[in-house]
């Protein structure tokens, strides 16, 4: 018994001594650390952000991790939330021709995250441990679906472009698979499923998938039969992810004209109170109430998660936001709609219609000429169409050929159509059917 009372005692003890000042020493860095990453990364930004389609600025007070860095995709691995600190979560960093890592970050106040949620974040280019996460409000609106395309058209796609290894594709079967907009089947637009032969420049061969969406019969043509012969790029991180090489197919860049939205990411919110006289009214919650919460986060920062999630669960009308301009309001609106939530934009107690749904006119807006600044126009119609995928948005606006981009709507309808459109320096057209 003496053996392991005393004795034992003793022993832990010298132990501890000895591992003392080592594990102090640690304890020390990794506070300094996390201290030095704080006061770097975290910013407080008062600003004045132009919101698309807004009249006139909005002032934004928002707390950022991060202003300048490089912008890239992570998929969210677990969720931690401390009692008096902010949640943490930690991320997987993805990119093209580089190992997958694990960073952790904090999640900004207003943003709800999910384990499998794929995001935006800053990498800072100084210390790439440090990273920020960005909502959607920060990126020009897009987003990353959970289960989509792994190539999204701001960062990886782009990327894979730029470092992906370069190979030679045999096409073994294409398969048409439909479109989602069939007005744009209707323009010549088709999407195929492969199967292909990949050929790299060193290495053996292997097999790989890919869904593609060509823009004109042409490369329909060219492209999706059995034998055909391709130039493609593929992640010699993980070779199953490939892409057609559109640059040495002759097609040039097609992320080209959202190069401006990578360069530019910018704050945007909400003010309360802008000197309008519309409000957002939410009349149902809708079946997707976690998307609802997230986006009334996003508009209502201020609102804890619990306010966000009672307002949206509620049975009753509640106005969200008040003293809005009508084109702010509208914006809002779409927002929530395509989250599933039902709002309604009212000027004192009087209902304002949405100004693009289809409600039984006999007006059309043609779309003639995507203007210069394309990546404007491509918001703009994403507002319009909230149906439209980013590259469905971003092929109608880039296509040669007139378009016709809402059907069925009154005039006035779509002369508030036509002017959101030029202001994003698109032309458009309104006819009468």
């Amino acid at each position: 018994m003496q053996l392991f009372g005393s004795h034992s005692a003793f022993i832990v003890v010298v132990v501890v001594l000895v591992l003392l000042p080592s594990i102090l020493r640690r304890l020390a860095r990794r506070a300094g650390k996390t201290a030095g990453s704080a006061k770097s990364a975290r910013q407080t930004a008062t600003m004045t952000a132009p919101l698309a389609g807004f009249d006139a600025p909005v002032v934004v007070e928002t707390t950022v991790t991060q202003t300048k860095g490089e912008l890239g995709v992570a998929k969210v691995l677990s969720l931690s939330s401390g009692l008096s600190g902010p949640t943490q979560v930690e991320l997987e960093l993805d990119a093209i021709s580089a190992p997958k890592r694990r960073v952790s970050a904090e999640v900004p106040a207003g943003l709800v995250l999910e384990r499998g949620d794929r995001i935006y974040v800053l990498v800072d280019p100084g210390n790439n441990e440090t990273v920020s996460i960005l909502p959607a409000s920060m990126t020009g609106g897009q987003t990353l679906p959970k289960d989509g395309n792994r190539l999204d058209a701001l960062v990886l796609g782009p990327q894979m472009l730029k470092v992906g290894k370069k190979a030679k594709g045999i096409v073994k079967t294409a398969e048409p698979r439909p479109l989602a907009n069939e007005a744009l089947a209707a323009r010549g637009m088709s999407k195929w499923y492969l199967e292909l032969e990949v050929q790299p420049e060193q290495g053996w061969p292997y097999r790989a998938e890919l869904t593609i969406t060509l823009s004109t019969p042409e490369k329909t043509a060219r492209i999706a039969h059995a034998g055909a012969e391709v130039l493609l790029r593929y992640d010699p991180e993980d070779q199953k992810t490939v892409a057609i090489d559109s640059i040495a197919m002759g097609y040039g860049d097609p992320y080209a004209s959202l190069a401006t939205v990578t360069a530019s990411v910018t704050t945007t919110g909400f003010s309360m109170a802008t000197g309008g006289d519309y409000k957002v009214v939410l009349i149902d919650g809708g079946d997707d109430k976690i998307h609802a919460i997230k986006t009334l986060r996003e508009v209502r920062p201020d609102l804890s998660l619990k306010d966000a999630k009672d307002i949206i669960e509620s049975r009753w009308e509640t106005s969200l936001l008040e003293g809005v301009s009508e084109s702010q309001a509208q914006t809002v609106r779409r927002m929530f709609e395509k989250s599933g939530a039902h709002v309604e934009v009212r000027q004192g107690d009087i209902a304002v219609s949405s100004g693009t749904a289809s409600t039984g006119g006999n007006y059309t807006v043609v779309l003639l000429d995507g203007g210069s600044k394309k990546v404007n126009a491509i918001k703009t119609l994403r507002e319009v169409r909230p149906d439209l995928s980013l590259k469905d948005a971003k092929d109608i606006i880039e296509s040669r050929w007139e378009t016709s981009l809402l059907e069925g709507v009154s005039e006035s309808q779509a002369q508030e159509v036509r002017m959101m459109f030029e202001r994003s320096g698109a032309r458009v057209d309104v006819r009468q059917a």
